[in-house]
């Protein structure tokens, strides 16, 4: 039951967060309106967040998004606060999701595998 109540957690962060950004709530000049949110990952005792950012854009943009956020958290938690409305509202940093780097890395060598088979006799 911890892990769903974790998880719910999780969910409404990134749905606040977001919503922030697209409203421009938050008054960075940093931050491009073409990032998201991809996850959130809250510490076991949910006293800490991890909130992972993505872009369409290109990686600077991105670097100054996660660069702004980092400035405003203290704004965003407060605003977080309130929407959350639990007793405590968790620490936040932002990162950048390396995931799809990660996973087209994978991809891109999983194809040189199957070039390498096919070209074995």
């Amino acid at each position: 039951m911890a892990g769903y109540s974790q998880q719910r957690l999780e969910e409404k962060i990134i749905k606040a967060i977001s919503l922030m950004i697209v409203q421009k709530e938050i008054k960075n000049s940093k931050i491009s309106s073409l990032v998201s949110v991809s996850h959130v990952k809250l510490s076991s005792d949910n006293s800490y967040a991890t909130v992972y950012i993505t872009s369409i854009n290109d990686d600077d943009y991105l670097k100054n998004s996660i660069i702004g956020l980092n400035e405003s958290k203290s704004f965003i938690q407060s605003k977080l606060g309130s929407f959350l409305k639990t007793k405590n509202t968790p620490k936040l940093s932002f990162k950048k999701d390396e995931s799809i780097e990660i996973s087209e890395k994978m991809d891109k060598l999983f194809e040189e595998i199957k070039d390498e088979r096919k070209n074995q006799p």
